[in-house]
């Protein structure tokens, strides 16, 4: 399964030259971070991403 990458502009080439039926993509976009206080102590602060809808349909057509 071809994943780390994959995006609407390359998709299709994926597709044709080694014919898989399946991909990971997270398809993501950064996002504002909802948090309103962070602990400088806690490794899980910083920049949030979230799956782009429009992306993702973008890949969907990109195969059909």
């Amino acid at each position: 399964m071809p994943g780390a990458g994959v995006k609407s502009s390359n998709i299709a080439k994926l597709q044709a030259e080694c014919g898989a039926k399946e991909f990971h993509s997270s398809a993501r976009v950064k996002a504002p971070n909802p948090v309103t206080y962070i602990n400088k102590e806690v490794s899980d602060y910083g920049d949030v991403y979230i799956t782009d809808e429009a992306e993702v349909r973008a890949m969907i057509e990109a195969l059909q």
